[in-house]
């Protein structure tokens, strides 16, 4: 029988180079943005956020998939919503 769990049950390994969000409605970023040396990728399976990519601030909904290529500046600045999205590194 197969169990079914919460992607946010699911440690992301200690290479680092993917993982699970979770944001709760309301969350604002007070970090600058950063960057990689590796495209970046996230997919946001539930809720709605804002996201800054390449000096545009974005709303994304579920359903998206987002792409932050290399060096590009980035981030999550706030959700709208209660929001999850799985990332990872294109290296």
């Amino acid at each position: 029988m197969s169990q079914k769990i919460n992607l946010t049950d699911i440690p992301s390994p200690a290479s680092r180079h993917w993982g699970v969000q979770h944001l709760q409605a309301g969350w604002k970023n007070a970090h600058a943005p950063h960057q990689h040396d590796y495209d970046e990728y996230a997919v946001i399976w539930r809720g709605r956020c804002i996201m800054r990519n390449d000096g545009r601030d974005i709303e994304y909904k579920a359903g998206d998939v987002i792409r932050f290529p290399k060096h590009q500046l980035h981030m999550c600045l706030e959700a709208l919503e209660e929001t999850e999205y799985f990332w990872c590194r294109a290296d």
